[in-house]
């Protein structure tokens, strides 16, 4: 374990630690807020208020221009998708925006030098202005846009320093497969370094020899950042994996047989976050250790409300329904039941689509797969799979289905596709299953 020997001031920063790895050097937090002092300068000269869309891909740039947005005081949009349409959408409610990715960030600093010097204590103000605008999937519906302001981001941080190993003095090396933009990834991997102390690499990698490299270049303690799609394909792979501290898991459940497997490669804890953009992260578990959940600081789930089974609060995140159904123990822990709009009943018996999913994703020659109920055609809709395979036919599919379910949720009819349309999570946004559905049937 390495500790960190450079003490982060009262605001939650070490200006002259190292806080991203990028092209194989380590950037100091000073570095960041130099840069980031380039482009607010920017910002203020050509386009004074507008709210920033922050496309970034690559860490370090969006860190700069998150940090910018801060020193200038503008609001930063994060759509679910690098998506011209989801953007476009943006721009009818918002209207004058401005778009940061990776080429403009690269290009300013290559040919403008910073007018103004920001004090960094700017990058911590006390105001409650909307610091970010977050955007739902869209894996349960149209994507929807939810708000924090920067006081909330920060209480957020400092919640998530609560978690066991997360409260460790040593400084995290982080390896993110998680986009920025998703609040997970805007938590864990942007947060939590500028204002833990931690460090984290700049890319994302996204396939296992990639992930593996980034292991390896970074010292102890290693930190993953991932979600269970990832991990899954990681495991998958025949690859040695080096040793990793700790593995973080969210933005979707992770089955226990999976966390096992990846504990046993990685030679590591898993850990799972669980929460929603709605809310940012309200609990975390031992996924192998033990099956309830337990509210971060300060986060209280109650079920005394009218109108709703359950309510979240907490000082990071609006009063907000919870969607899945939850049993709660009296201590304030929590099992997870499923999603309230993922359950099933069919011919009075009832499952869970995503647990049917998992189950079809484990038959043999399937590679990947997806069960859903079509709305569109009433209420005597039948379940439909989705399967991308390499040599299952439906009907060994469908034999070993059997043995694993009941008949009834068996899924009639089977459409066999090229991929899934996964978003760089793991989730299928909805009006993506649309599409797909209307280009099969037609």
């Amino acid at each position: 374990m390495l500790a960190s020997k450079t003490k982060a001031n009262k605001k939650g920063y070490a200006a002259d630690s190292k806080l991203v790895w990028d092209n194989n050097q380590f950037l100091s937090c000073n570095k960041i807020l130099q840069d980031a002092s380039i482009l607010a300068d920017y910002f203020e000269s050509q386009y004074p208020g507008a709210p920033v869309v922050n496309l970034c891909d690559r860490r370090k740039n969006f860190m700069v221009s998150f940090a910018a947005s801060l020193l200038s005081s503008r609001c930063t949009l994060l759509p679910p998708a690098p998506d011209q349409n989801k953007i476009d959408e943006i721009k009818q409610k918002w209207g004058s925006l401005l778009e940061v990715d990776d080429n403009l960030v690269d290009s300013l600093h290559e040919t403008q030098s910073c007018s103004s010097v920001y004090p960094a204590t700017m990058l911590t103000p006390d105001t409650d202005f909307t610091a970010v605008t977050l955007f739902t999937s869209g894996s349960t519906g149209r994507s929807k846009p939810h708000s924090r302001t920067f006081k909330q981001l920060r209480r957020g941080t400092q919640a998530l320093k609560h978690i066991p190993y997360l409260n460790s003095s040593s400084q995290l090396h982080i390896i993110s497969t998680v986009p920025p933009q998703h609040l997970f990834g805007l938590e864990s991997s942007i947060m939590l370094p500028l204002f833990g102390n931690h460090c984290v690499i700049s890319d994302r990698p996204l396939y296992p020899l990639d992930i593996q490299d980034y292991i390896e270049k970074m010292p102890h303690p290693r930190v993953l950042t991932t979600t269970p799609i990832h991990l899954h394909a990681c495991i998958s792979s025949d690859q040695i994996w080096p040793e990793v501290d700790l593995i973080i898991s969210s933005t979707s459940p992770l089955d226990p047989d999976l966390a096992r497997r990846a504990e046993s490669r990685f030679n590591s804890r898993v850990l799972e976050i669980y929460g929603s953009t709605e809310t940012g992260a309200l609990a975390y578990r031992f996924t192998t250790e033990e099956k309830l959940w337990t509210p971060l600081p300060g986060v209280t789930i109650s079920s005394e409300h009218k109108e709703f089974d359950h309510i979240a609060h907490g000082p990071h995140f609006p009063e907000c329904p919870v969607n899945d159904r939850i049993r709660l123990e009296c201590d304030g822990r929590f099992e997870l039941l499923g999603r309230n709009e993922d359950l099933v009943k069919i011919a009075g018996k009832r499952h869970s689509l995503a647990a049917l999913s998992y189950i079809l994703q484990k038959a043999p020659g399937v590679n990947d797969a997806v069960m859903l109920q079509p709305t569109d055609e009433g209420v005597n809709s039948r379940l439909t799979a989705l399967i991308v395979t390499d040599g299952a036919t439906a009907e060994s599919i469908r034999k070993w289905l059997y043995q694993q379910v009941d008949p009834v949720f068996i899924p009639r009819p089977m459409i066999f596709v090229e991929h899934l349309p996964r978003n760089a999570n793991g989730k299928i946004p909805q009006e993506s299953i649309e599409e797909l559905l209307n280009r099969t049937r037609n």
